[in-house]
This record gives C-alpha cells, structure tokens and sequence, in this order.
C-alpha cells in the first residue's frame, strides 16, 4: 500500500512540472529553447551579432542602419555531435530578409559547451528556397530543401536538393556524398 500511494504522489508530482520539462532534448543536449534564444554571429547586423529570442531577430544591417534585418531560426534543430567530444551538438537553420523579396537561408553549427550553445560557423544554403528538414549523420550536417531549377518561377522553387557539411578548423565545409 505504501508503495502504490509514493508512485500516485510522483505521478501528481509530474504533472505538475512546467512544460519545459518535456522539451525534447538529448541527456545532455542543447533544448529546442536554448538554441531558439541562443546568440548566433552575424557579420551582416550591427554589433555581429544575433541574440534570438523566441527564434526571431530584428535589427538593423550593419553597413546601413536604414536597412531592416529579421531573422527566423525555422524548422526543427538537428542533434548529433559534430565535434567528436562524445556530447550532442545542434544545427540549426536561420532565414533573414532585409526587407527585400529575397530570403537567405543557411544553415548553422551550434556546439554543446556543458549544456551552453556555442554557434561556431555558419554556411549558406540558398536564397528563397523551400527548406525540407536538416539533420546530422555520422557528424555530417544534411539539409534538404527545394532549390530554384531553371524554368521555376522566384516564388516555386521545385529542384530537390541536398547539401551536406562537416565541421571543419575555419568553419563548414561542404562535402559530396
């Protein structure tokens, strides 16, 4: 009797953690949160740098402050250890749009120092494209999106197109296969 009454008191005790609690996340790893409220480099913004909140940057361009810059982290962050230290590290993709009809995508590494995103390198991945997913394999970062193929219109982007990229000293490399 004593036994069942401690496991309905830890079951009533869990319902009532916050949401939080159930966040997806490797043992170990960086939350869904952190990395949508992580400070990503962005040489392009005033300062270098992005400070997301909740997944979304506004600032200002960095040569012309008339220039507005919004940035969404968008998609689901992939996990894996990029780094070969044995924690798992994110990738993540961002878009921005200075305002224009073009969106730049790319695609960032995001390391896992104790539980604390470290973003280490970017790569592009295309303008106005029709992200798919991204993941990491083997310590290779994947993405899969929809890219422009030569009669598709600026708003249809129907070419199926993968691109794969491995950490590297000096940043992301793009590899084949």
């Amino acid at each position: 009797m004593l036994q069942r009454s401690l496991l309905v008191a830890v079951l009533a005790s869990l319902a009532l953690l916050p949401p939080a609690w159930s966040q997806a996340r490797p043992a170990g790893g960086l939350s869904n949160n952190v990395l949508k409220n992580a400070t990503y480099e962005a040489p392009w913004v005033a300062g270098g740098e992005m400070q997301l909140k909740e997944g979304r940057f506004d600032g200002v361009h960095a040569t012309d402050p008339r220039i507005a810059v919004r940035t969404l982290l968008i998609g689901a962050p992939a996990r894996g250890d990029l780094n070969g230290d044995g924690l798992p590290d994110a990738a993540v993709v961002l878009a921005t749009s200075t305002g224009g009809q073009e969106v730049y995508y790319e695609v960032a590494a995001v390391l896992n120092d104790k539980g604390k995103p470290v973003h280490v390198a970017t790569a592009p991945i295309g303008d106005r494209i029709r992200f798919q997913w991204v993941n990491i394999r083997n310590g290779t970062i994947v993405v899969e999106f929809f890219a422009h193929g030569e009669k598709d219109p600026p708003c249809c982007p129907k070419a199926k197109t993968t691109r794969r990229f491995r950490l590297e000293p000096g940043g992301l490399r793009e590899v084949s296969g």
